[in-house]
């Protein structure tokens, strides 16, 4: 699980409930949505990703987030 909490992403291997938002999604789709290669709105449209919660908005923003390696 991911938890992005201002600005600071940790990684906990022991899943825990989503407070605003949940994304589930093929790993291809998620590997090209982080590496800026696939938008989420198309990912979303498309069915290989799937947000869900009170804030699924929330899934539209992640990617701006994120920075390429």
């Amino acid at each position: 699980m991911w938890l992005l909490d201002d600005g600071v992403l940790t990684v906990n291997p022991q899943p825990e409930p989503a407070i605003d938002f949940h994304l589930a999604g093929a790993p291809v789709a998620l590997l090209l949505l982080f590496w800026n290669r696939l938008s989420a709105q198309r990912a979303l449209l498309s069915g290989q990703l799937v947000g869900w919660g009170r804030r699924p908005m929330l899934g539209l923003k992640l990617r701006s987030l994120m920075r390429n390696p």
